[in-house]
């Protein structure tokens, strides 16, 4: 029985698959610090992009499509996906960390008032923090057990979060624990702005819901027509599958379709 040749091309795929998983190992390896601080290799998300990009080799190959162009798209696919995977990832552990921020500061407020110095209050708050802010502060906990100053670790809490509202409140803790001030009332005042903040972020995604909306038919148009014109009349797609100048006209079609994505992401992005 003779062996489907699209079988030797999922062998080529798989191969490759496993030379930049080992190349992603070898990151991992050489960027141990930034791995301790939650941004190293996360090998969930690296088989989802494989999943997803072996899903494309065997639909192109359905579809027909040339062996080199295939692997090219399947291989584009895998890092693409795994990069935005990992986007995807670190900004919903920043969202988490936001929507927590409001808690975890008022509990810090309440332990500095009732007495407890900023260490201890930190230390309280870990306890009954939502745990996307207390893993922050455990990290910060832990900088100071190895002898790192109070400044230099929220510093660098304040470094790998990077948001506005997470910036204002770790500067307040900042500025006072190097010159004094009224820190409680001050982390009241800016809880009381996260609390409006939320507000207004909410009613903007509800005036935009509708926008983003189409936004996702439009990109999703062209390559549902695609797959299902490839098979309905396989001869009009062989036109862009089966020769030279159909294949560059379809990854420029492709290109151009991913410029679009970014740039409609780019102009729909809420700032407040």
């Amino acid at each position: 029985m003779e062996i489907p040749f699209f079988i030797f091309d999922l062998f080529i795929f798989m191969a490759l698959a496993c030379v930049i998983l080992a190349l992603f190992k070898y990151c991992e390896s050489r960027y141990y610090l930034d791995q301790t601080h939650g941004d190293g290799v996360d090998y969930q998300q690296m088989i989802k992009a494989i999943l997803v990009s072996l899903f494309i080799f065997v639909l192109l190959n359905v579809i027909g499509t040339n062996m080199i162009l295939n692997t090219v798209i399947s291989s584009g696919t895998l890092i693409f996906c795994h990069s935005f995977l990992k986007k995807l990832d670190k900004k919903k552990k920043i969202q988490a960390f936001d929507k927590a921020l409001n808690e975890g500061i008022q509990m810090i407020s309440t332990s500095l008032r009732a007495g407890l110095t900023l260490r201890e209050s930190l230390l309280a708050s870990v306890k009954s923090s939502p745990q996307a802010f207390a893993s922050e502060i455990q990290i910060v906990l832990r900088d100071l057990g190895l002898g790192i100053s109070m400044e230099v670790a929220l510093m660098e809490m304040r470094n790998r979060v990077n948001t506005p509202i997470a910036n204002l409140a770790l500067g307040a803790m900042i500025i006072s624990n190097r010159q004094g001030g009224n820190l409680p009332g001050m982390l009241l005042k800016i809880g009381d702005t996260i609390n409006q903040r939320e507000r207004i972020a909410g009613k903007l995604k509800a005036l935009t819901a509708q926008g983003r909306m189409q936004a996702i038919l439009v990109a999703s148009a062209p390559p549902i027509l695609f797959v299902f014109m490839s098979f309905y009349d396989p001869k009009r797609t062989a036109l862009l599958t089966q020769n030279f100048m159909g294949n560059c006209l379809l990854a420029l079609a492709v290109i151009l379709e991913i410029i679009g994505i970014v740039v409609t992401r780019k102009i729909m992005e809420l700032k407040y």
